[in-house]
């Protein structure tokens, strides 16, 4: 059965050591992109968030140039937007319930955003084009479109399906083109790109705004840069003095917690520990709550279940300084002074979020088709799970999220 799994980039970085004599300029957390490449800024932001998915399990790898496919394009939009499946969706001949891109493919074609092909397929593995990026986008941040837009790009014609696309995504600055009368729309995108364009996207988006799970995204972004820049020196063959580190943190952290806990950690912390400073931030399915959503300051409250370590809430804050947003601060209380009290709904949810898995070891997704609660024996709430894969009988702890198979 699946357990919940917090997404830790620092693990990543934990395990391996950076071989220097001497310390670099800046920590590259990312292994295969120089900090100083102009699509830096963008990949290691959507990294951070958990939107761009890494390629190794060994180290801090993205494939910056691999060519990116539709179903790619899928999970990424889906990642950055936080946008969810809201009906049982037939999905497609080629992307069936089972199929591991099924939640993202069915979210965006709920919405229209992509459609199948005559031949009832979604085409999962084909690569991306420019002007397929363009439609994607301009649907999903919901730009308004002209069908009699005029475009100064010579190798798009008056009249192809993606003259509206091209021109939506020309006025919202995302792009310029590939030159001042090219736009190169059969041109394949690379993984790179596509970061870009969301990047740019999302950017115009006010934090007011933002959905629960795009809170989520920034809180963990900031998380994680902060978390990667101590695990890069932390890893070093040759520690540096914390001086040269804090500078590193100090976009990401308040001064003074940059000078209380995270010199702290920094001074404990040893090469080759499985050391981390803190659970990142994200749906764990148990209830979670919101408490701050401005422009100025977020302010999220998190459950996390009992599993390796006991259960526990925290409550994180963010402020925008300047433009940048820095953890303020985080508190934590143990399930002693904030019991999760929950109900059998709430449990029956968290139950479905952690069985519910993306991809088993057979490869294909696990979905629940049928959840029933059987009772409460002990003070614990008994559950009957039916999946596509399996069947469980599994208690609960209402009190703490703690699981009996």
């Amino acid at each position: 059965m699946k357990k919940a799994i917090i997404f830790i980039l620092s693990v990543l970085l934990i395990c391996t050591a950076v071989p220097m004599n001497q310390v670099q300029a800046a920590a590259e957390p990312i292994k295969d992109m120089k900090s100083s490449y102009r699509f830096y800024e963008s990949v290691w932001s959507l990294t951070a968030k958990g939107v761009l998915v890494p390629v190794s399990d060994d180290e801090l790898k993205v494939a910056p140039d691999r060519l990116v496919t539709r179903a790619e394009a899928a999970n990424m939009i889906t990642a950055m937007l936080g946008l969810k499946r809201e009906s049982d969706h037939p999905g497609f001949r080629d992307v069936t319930k089972e199929n591991i891109n099924y939640d993202s493919i069915a979210a965006l074609a709920e919405r229209n955003i992509i459609d199948g092909f005559k031949d009832g397929t979604i085409k999962p593995n084909e690569v991306l084009t420019r002007a397929q990026m363009a439609k994607m986008i301009s649907l999903s941040f919901k730009y308004k479109t002209n069908a009699n837009a005029v475009i100064p790009f010579k190798d798009v014609a008056k009249g192809n399906w993606a003259v509206p696309y091209i021109d939506a995504l020309i006025r919202s600055k995302v792009t310029n083109g590939t030159t001042a009368t090219t736009f190169s729309p059969n041109d394949k995108l690379t993984r790179q790109q596509m970061v870009l364009f969301l990047y740019r996207a999302h950017q115009k988006k006010p934090v007011s705004q933002y959905n629960d799970e795009e809170i989520f995204n920034l809180v963990r972004e900031v998380q994680n840069k902060a978390d990667m820049v101590m695990q890069y020196y932390v890893s070093a063959s040759k520690k540096p003095a914390f001086s040269k580190v804090r500078a590193e943190l100090l976009p990401y952290a308040e001064t003074a917690l940059v000078d209380s806990f995270m010199k702290e950690f920094y001074n404990e912390a040893c090469t080759g520990c499985d050391w981390v400073m803190y659970a990142e931030v994200y749906d764990t399915g148990l209830p979670y709550e919101i408490m701050e959503r401005s422009n100025k300051q977020v302010k999220v409250k998190v459950r996390y279940p009992a599993e390796m370590d006991d259960a526990y809430t925290v409550v994180w804050t963010l402020v925008n300084v300047n433009g940048k947003w820095k953890i303020k601060d985080w508190e934590e209380y143990s399930i002693k002074e904030a019991p999760f009290k929950l109900t059998v709904k709430q449990a029956a949810h968290y139950l479905k979020s952690v069985l519910e898995d993306p991809m088993t070891w057979e490869g294909k997704r696990e979905y629940v088709k049928a959840i029933k609660h059987e009772g409460t024996s002990k003070g614990y709430y008994k559950f009957s799970i039916k999946t596509n894969v399996d069947e469980y009988i599994v208690e609960i702890n209402p009190t703490n999220a703690e699981l009996k198979e």
